[in-house]
């Protein structure tokens, strides 16, 4: 139960012994580990994958991926129909055994296909679509790295952000600016047309002329 207390603040740096500790209990060990502790645990690391940092959510949604490569009957876990367990999943009881997580589903796919970062859009999605064996469709650097590998490698503290954001269009700012000015001279020329009074009539339309004016210096 504690995973669920790891997050991207203060204890950010426990997730890296969780991820550590789960790869060798639900991978290496898989054989001595209980169907109920094995479907908590891959709940549980679906659920930390959205309290983390985007190294931490891959590392995270790699070792998901791996159980279900595995065909340990984790992909239960995928189907959405809670009539599959035995009574109502307890997300909050320190013994996984016991939470019935097969009552549940691995909702947090959903979210994690919308995050930021393309590369936990991408692990999410293969667990999704249940295609996690095709492994060349994903960048190697994805594919054959561990969750501790993928923890380092997109560690988000060396400053740098993989894969690198492009930088914005050069003229953007002049872009906004420019539908900007559209917009305002629409609701200006509306304003000019819709008010019944004389005065403020004529003073929109003095301002429209104005603004007219100044756009044709800018363009200049």
């Amino acid at each position: 139960n504690n995973m669920l207390h790891i997050h991207a603040g203060k204890t950010y740096e426990d997730a890296r012994i969780v991820l550590r500790i789960l790869e060798v209990v639900l991978i290496q060990r898989r054989k001595k580990i209980t169907q109920q502790r094995l479907l908590a645990l891959t709940k549980r690391l679906s659920v930390l994958a959205t309290q983390l940092l985007h190294n931490g959510a891959v590392g995270a949604l790699s070792v998901v991926r791996r159980v279900m490569q595995l065909g340990m009957g984790a992909d239960v876990l995928l189907d959405v129909d809670s009539s599959l367990g035995q009574g109502i999943y307890s997300p909050e009881l320190e013994e996984p055994e016991h939470c019935n997580a097969a009552s549940s589903a691995l909702w947090e796919l959903t979210l994690l296909q919308r995050h930021y970062h393309p590369a936990v859009r991408m692990v999410a999605q293969h667990i999704t679509t249940n295609d996690n064996n095709h492994t060349s469709q994903m960048p190697t650097e994805i594919a054959k790295l561990d969750s501790v590998q993928l923890f380092e490698h997109f560690d988000p503290s060396l400053v740098m952000f993989k894969p690198a954001v492009p930088p914005p269009p050069k003229n953007i700012s002049g872009m906004v600016k420019a539908k900007e000015d559209s917009t305002f001279v629409q609701e200006l020329e509306k304003s000019v047309h819709a008010t019944s009074q004389p005065k403020l009539s004529s003073l929109h339309s003095e301002i429209l002329r104005n603004f007219r004016e100044l756009s044709k210096e800018r363009r200049k």
